[in-house]
């Protein structure tokens, strides 16, 4: 009997040392990625000049590219452009941004520029920190309120997308933030409905990326160049 429960409870203990270091296997990849180096876009005003500002985190700032012509906002902003339309694209966002620092740092910025176009991707950072989800929520739709009621431009809200390798993401962790994904985009839906917003799901792209590594950068998680390219494809048809 005695020997019975040493095995059962060396067991426990591996499975905690397992569950312990494949956590903290997450988390030390996202600190080995250079940022991307800053570019400035000129842009040549045409007959008319859409005003762009992108809201975010480091997926919207373009962590995980080599440079920020790379990042999905860039990209769009090329898109969006033809012999007629200029496109005018300042990036707010900040990597590491929560909902709350986005309200905090990047809102009031936004709302002065006065805005043709404005992208909201926020939410990946509140998930990892444990941020409880209506309060995600209702920082959301303090967001999109705020862009709505002082601004007229057009608002993209963008859903949240599930990042990480098979490497990286090691069971049961890949079942966990699968679902923590749904859970939070669940919520951001209900603040896209309270606004009759239609989110942009990029959510659709999980398959492509688990299927082709290719598409994330060096830490497993945040996209590369490729990666960000699928997104801008996806939120220009979204659009449109």
């Amino acid at each position: 009997m005695k020997k019975r429960i040493i095995i059962i409870i060396l067991i426990i203990l591996a499975i905690a040392v397992y569950l312990n270091r494949a956590y903290a296997w997450i988390y030390s990849r996202f600190d080995t990625l250079k940022q991307p180096d800053v570019i400035t876009m000129t842009v040549e005003k045409k007959e008319h000049n859409i005003k762009f500002i992108a809201l975010g985190d480091s997926l919207t700032y373009g962590v995980g590219a080599e440079n920020t012509t790379q990042s999905w906002p860039a990209i769009l902003a090329g898109k969006l452009s033809n012999n007629q339309t200029s496109v005018e694209l300042t990036d707010l966002a900040v990597p590491g941004a929560l909902s709350k620092d986005l309200i905090d740092s990047q809102l009031d910025a936004a709302i002065a520029a006065q805005p043709d176009l404005v992208t909201v991707l926020i939410g990946v950072n509140d998930l990892h920190n444990f941020i409880p989800q209506d309060i995600y929520r209702e920082n959301l739709i303090y967001i999109l309120s705020e862009l709505k009621s002082k601004t007229k431009a057009k608002i993209v809200l963008i859903n949240l997308p599930y990042l990480g390798t098979d490497s990286l993401l090691l069971p049961p962790y890949n079942l966990y933030f699968d679902l923590k994904t749904n859970n939070y985009n669940e919520e951001l839906n209900k603040a896209a409905d309270s606004l009759k917003l239609t989110p942009v799901d990029i959510h659709s792209t999980k398959k492509i990326f688990l299927s082709d590594k290719s598409y994330y950068a060096g830490d497993d998680f945040h996209p590369s160049a490729k990666g960000y390219e699928a997104w801008a494809n996806l939120i220009y048809d979204a659009i449109q």
